[in-house]
């Protein structure tokens, strides 16, 4: 070889090592655990999340203690509830605890508290999560159209939709809110959010109604109606369930949340809408199963839930006779069925078969906790 090329192949294999050490370092997953704070319960996800926006979930633990619960002894919700949870969830995990993150996210339960309680209580997280020796990562309340948002990312990830203009939408109700998300395709339309997903930017209309959950609602209902037509015979003192009275005691609730009301009526005005595919996330998609109505249909819907609400033995023999049946609260049943039937369709609108209940998508369950790291993690490599 001559002499001017071997003192060149020091630096030759100087810069493949770089190279090659670089990929690997970029190919190296990191680890993030995201903690659901939920109106009725509180979930710690662990992902491993790649440089290819690929997000794993490792290993989940739910306590059922909401973190809004801490309200009356803030300083104690790090210790008694955040510190147990992480450490179950990471069991497994044999790395050094700083080598994680730890993002703490509230949404509707915490919502509902003053400013002052949550940033006490996240205060304690914050404390807890530098004891425990773990990067911290965001601790906090996310707006309401976020967590709308970080579900329809991930969705439409699992879906292979993202990138393209045929995405799909969410409608999630859970128990203190309800969440819908979807493109509205339409850059100068009031109350949009851009979002930059696989260089296409999308214009979500992304509104949670706060209030407006399956629980707090049915709540509102049982106040001025009491347990009478919402609930099938058998069921304490029901004198048996009837739908036009419980959809006209759910009208009668949400003409008390001027806020909620406003919100859908503004939404069912928004043409994308009509054009969307939506997939029915949470109470909306274990209620949709619960009547046989996965892809849901008005009439459809509506008869399924006449005819399974004749009396309270009816509803737990279904659960009994159909173990893929929701078994929760086998009492609220036909009280949800009214509810999911007076927002799809005496509210938002819809047509048939344009919604679809789903709890996974190709295997995957449907999490904002995924999306909220997707977009994370995107943004991080701008």
């Amino acid at each position: 070889m001559h002499k001017s090329c071997i003192k060149y192949v020091p630096l030759l294999m100087l810069m493949l090592f770089i190279t090659v050490k670089n990929n690997v370092y970029a190919a190296t997953p990191e680890y993030s655990v995201v903690v659901d704070a939920g109106s009725s319960k509180t979930r710690a996800i662990l992902y491993q999340v790649s440089d290819s926006d690929s997000v794993k979930e490792v290993a989940s633990e739910t306590q059922k203690t909401p973190l809004a619960s801490f309200s009356q002894s803030p300083e104690n919700a790090g210790k008694e509830l955040i510190a147990p949870l992480l450490k179950k969830v990471l069991n497994s995990y044999n790395n050094k605890p700083q080598t994680i993150d730890i993002n703490v996210l509230g949404t509707a339960g915490m919502r509902q508290l003053t400013a002052d309680m949550q940033e006490k209580i996240y205060r304690s997280i914050q404390q807890t999560v530098k004891d425990e020796g773990y990067r911290q990562g965001r601790i906090g309340t996310i707006d309401g159209w976020e967590e709308g948002a970080f579900a329809w990312v991930h969705l439409n990830q699992l879906a292979g939709l993202t990138g393209t203009d045929n995405t799909q939408g969410i409608i999630e109700v859970g128990g203190a809110s309800t969440q819908i998300t979807f493109d509205s395709k339409n850059a100068s339309l009031s109350g949009t959010h851009p979002l930059k997903l696989k260089g296409k930017t999308y214009y979500l209309w992304s509104r949670s109604l706060l209030g407006f959950g399956a629980n707090s609602i049915r709540d509102e209902v049982d106040k001025k109606e009491g347990k009478k037509a919402c609930y099938p015979q058998g069921y304490q003192n029901s004198k048996g369930f009837d739908f036009n009275q419980c959809d006209q005691g759910y009208d009668n609730a949400l003409a008390e949340n001027p806020e909620a009301l406003s919100i859908l009526k503004a939404t069912a005005g928004i043409p994308a809408l009509k054009t969307t595919q939506f997939v029915g996330l949470s109470a909306l998609n274990y209620t949709l199963g619960f009547f046989d109505t996965p892809t849901a249909e008005k009439g459809q819907l509506k008869e399924n839930i006449t005819t399974s609400c004749t009396s309270f033995s009816d509803i737990n023999n279904q659960i009994k006779n159909n173990p893929t049946k929701d078994s929760y609260q086998p009492e609220n049943k036909c009280a949800n069925g009214t509810f999911v039937y007076n927002l799809l369709y005496d509210y938002l609108k819809l047509g048939d078969k344009k919604i679809t209940g789903v709890k996974n998508y190709n295997g995957s369950d449907i999490r904002w906790t995924a999306g909220y790291l997707i977009l994370a993690h995107e943004n991080q490599n701008k």
